[in-house]
């Protein structure tokens, strides 16, 4: 084997034949994400357009019910209190999320779309069984950690519980708090109203509230954004959760004997790479390179074509998670960082002879929640504008009573010339 790639640049990286034992069976998931995208494109070209699959199973379940609380704690944060209206979920998959956030009142009409047919026709009960389990973990969670504490426990089974022991810890992405998580409580019924198997730049409607989890990635940025504009209400909010791009345990498993295989070769650099070093599976690995867009966005990429098309930014999270990356999935930038031929200053130097957009942050983030919020066309701040922000913040301030018709007063005597 060649101990270094030569890009088209004339830049030499080493290669490490050892490095995907850092990703365990990154190359068996690879094969398998390749096959099921084919399965996929088998489907779309049939007439019913529908998936066999099972039921939801509670791991399945509190997956998604975690992501869903992920957006719940996202919108307390930036201290916005609503319930939506008419709401639209992209990548819809089994249409849990969907289930999940109308039985919690988050919405009130929902609409799954997909490529396929992914629902169940027993996943509206399946949310309501697995929704019952969760009270008797909020019993058992405290007495596995102390359990976990034990001096009298071995150490690898310590870690085990620590880290796998009970549900609200098993989405290494996002760990609600307990009190989210306990006690967010089903009031309506968990079902979807309507699951589309159609193609979204086709779709027609209006909605206030647009999500996307773990699926946005595997669009095209522009074009996507410039439909969500259209389908979105005036200060109607896209929001998604999704993997970034840019880290090192990419959603693709693209993984290769240097780290950040795919992101830091130029798509000529890769088919290159593929057909020197990975010949047995390169149809496997070009298949699920060309299911992902390109170029692939960064953050700023996002806002700036939202931007465009009248979506600006309500808030952005990062996830970066430094040293608590779990070594069962991959290894994260802290641990490449640590070593002279795997560190990031190297990688970025790669990264920018063809994309000098993308920063050193960009590479320590795993996971991105961004919200957009649509922008009525041409609305401009003015005295009418600013006497109604102000009314809006005595509302919330104060209850109606003295303090509030004394906000109010001080308002509209300020304004009352406009």
């Amino acid at each position: 084997m060649k101990k270094f790639f030569v890009t088209s640049y004339g830049e030499k990286i080493e290669i490490i034949s050892d490095c995907v034992k850092l990703f365990p069976d990154a190359h068996k998931q690879l094969i398998k994400i390749s096959n099921y995208y084919q399965k996929v494109d088998k489907i779309r070209k049939t007439a019913e357009k529908k998936e066999k699959n099972s039921a939801i199973a509670f791991k399945g379940f509190i997956s998604r019910y975690n992501t869903v609380l992920s957006i719940l704690t996202f919108f307390k944060d930036i201290g916005l209190n609503k319930n939506f209206k008419r709401h639209l979920d992209i990548g819809a998959g089994f249409g849990i999320h969907c289930a999940i956030m109308r039985g919690i009142g988050l919405v009130e009409n929902t609409t799954a779309l997909d490529w396929i047919d992914r629902s169940h026709f027993k996943n509206d009960i399946m949310v309501k069984k697995h929704y019952k389990k969760i009270k008797y973990w909020k019993y058992l969670e405290p007495a596995l950690n102390t359990i976990g504490n034990s001096k009298y426990l071995a150490d690898s089974l310590s870690y085990g519980i620590k880290k796998f022991g009970y549900p609200r810890i098993w989405t290494n992405s996002f760990q609600p708090s307990r009190e989210i998580f306990y006690n967010t409580k089903l009031i309506e019924e968990p079902k979807i109203d309507k699951y589309l198997v159609e193609d979204i730049y086709k779709l027609k409607g209006k909605y206030d509230l647009i999500t996307g989890f773990s699926a946005i990635y595997l669009f095209k940025t522009s074009k996507l954004l410039k439909k969500i504009s259209e389908i979105l209400m005036d200060g109607g909010i896209f929001i998604w959760n999704d993997p970034y791009y840019w880290f090192p345990v990419p959603p693709s498993n693209l993984i290769g004997y240097f780290p950040y295989t795919s992101q830091r070769l130029n798509t000529y650099d890769f088919k290159k790479y593929i057909c020197t070093f990975h010949s047995k599976i390169k149809n496997h690995m070009l298949r699920v390179y060309n299911h992902i867009p390109r170029p692939a966005p960064t953050i700023k990429n996002y806002i700036d074509i939202g931007e465009r098309y009248n979506l600006f930014p309500l808030a952005i999270k990062r996830t970066q998670f430094g040293n608590n990356f779990p070594l069962n999935l991959g290894a994260g930038p802290a641990v490449f960082n640590q070593f002279k031929n795997t560190n990031l200053t190297e990688v970025l130097k790669n990264i920018h002879q063809f994309r000098d957009d993308v920063t050193y942050e960009d590479l320590l983030t795993g996971r991105i929640i961004i919200a957009l919020q649509k922008r009525p066309k041409n609305k401009k701040l003015n005295s009418k504008e600013i006497k109604s922000l102000m009314q809006s913040r005595a509302n919330k301030k104060f209850k109606k009573g003295k303090l509030f018709n004394l906000g109010k007063k001080i308002s509209d005597n300020i304004y009352k010339s406009n």
